[in-house]
């Protein structure tokens, strides 16, 4: 039989068992009825090679359909969203990504984890006893980079000289231009939900998180205050202060509490970012980077000795510096000498300035001695 549509005119033969459907024509979109009793509705779709009929029942596409549907999308973008779980991030000017999120790339593209020193020994630190799965990979070069977070979905945001705090396990991506810190929580509630440390992110350009499914935005400073889960808590804004909070009772030590002794609670203007699932692995980070209690703290212990021994101060390890020292050790011995000589022979009649430049002639050899 004959489809005729009947908005734009479009034809084509179709197989009689569309009789008596609601047909959409692939040229304008709109629905067509056949004639004969309806029994469903049924759409027509046309690829660029050949027209091929297929129903909403069927997810099966012939191979250039699937190609369109699917096809990269052809932008500019720094950040563009290929699908609700699939980023594209351009690496000419560089980007921050979580290690091990590229599934794939096109150009010439360098992946570099961060140095062990480049953002500094207390940055390290931090980073090195934090619980969360906040290790970042440079990706930069003429190209684009496809990253991913295990199916998550992602959500674009882009800061405009704002602060972010992002639970280190949702970070996915962010522009070089932005500052970032780990930043720790306080409180014995932190520790016991594995929320000692979170990503602190300012300044201005893009920034891609990941939930579970779609997260949820809740407003804090109305007339509700706001409480969450920490294991379903992703990020807040700057102008927001959390705070951990316990719900211990007697029934939480017999196996009839309710589950959800520590929560958090949120003050301050601004907004909490939440998601239906509860991370209860955040703060864990893979068994290949997470070391031990007892050699984490020996690993500290030769890491702030490293700092402290390359800085000493340079006369220490200058040898003209050290002759310098010597020299005037000397002198100031002699100058002390003749001064309490001095005052000696005056007795009583010594003045407070000569007592006073004794006292600290003396303070200055102690000084000088332990250098």
């Amino acid at each position: 039989m004959l489809f005729d549509c009947q908005h734009c005119e479009f034809e084509k033969e179709v197989s009689d068992k569309y009789a008596g459907k609601k047909v959409k024509c692939p040229k304008c979109g709109e629905l067509n009825l056949l004639a004969g009793k309806i029994i469903g509705t049924t759409e027509v779709q046309t690829s660029k090679s050949d027209q091929v009929i297929h129903t909403n029942d069927e997810n099966v596409y012939s191979l250039s359909d699937f190609l369109d549907k699917h096809k990269e999308k052809k932008s500019s973008k720094k950040f563009e969203l290929e699908s609700d779980r699939i980023l594209e991030l351009r690496a000419e000017d560089g980007v921050w990504i979580k290690s091990g999120s590229m599934i794939s790339y096109k150009g010439d593209v360098e992946f570099v984890r961060e140095k062990i020193l480049q953002f500094g020994i207390k940055k390290l630190l931090k980073e090195f006893i934090s619980t969360e799965g906040s290790r970042l990979t440079k990706a930069s070069g003429s190209g684009s980079v496809f990253v991913a977070d295990s199916g998550k979905k992602i959500t674009l945001l882009k800061l405009k000289n704002e602060t972010i705090i992002v639970n280190g396990n949702d970070i996915l991506a962010f522009e070089k231009g932005i500052k970032w810190d780990i930043e720790m929580m306080k409180g014995l509630g932190a520790i016991v939900s594995s929320g000692l440390f979170n990503m602190k992110l300012s300044g201005s350009g893009y920034v891609a998180i990941s939930t579970h499914y779609d997260p949820l935005v809740l407003e804090v400073g109305g007339k509700h205050k706001i409480t969450t889960d920490p294991h379903a808590t992703v990020a807040w804004s700057g102008g927001v202060s959390p705070s951990f909070k316990s719900q211990f009772q007697k029934k939480t030590f017999l196996g009839r509490g309710s589950g959800d002794t520590i929560q958090m609670s949120f003050s301050g203007k601004g907004f909490v970012v939440v998601q239906p699932y509860e991370e209860k692995g955040v703060g864990t980070k893979p068994a290949t980077t997470n070391a031990p209690p007892a050699v984490a703290v020996v690993v500290i212990f030769f890491m702030i000795t490293f700092y402290s021994v390359f800085n000493f101060k340079a006369q220490v390890r200058n040898p003209a510096n050290v002759d310098s020292t010597r020299g005037e050790i000397m002198s100031t011995q002699l100058e002390i000498k003749q001064l309490d000589t001095l005052i000696k022979e005056k007795g009583t009649q010594v003045t407070d300035a000569e007592r006073n430049k004794l006292r600290s002639l003396k303070k200055r050899l102690r000084e000088l001695e332990i250098q």
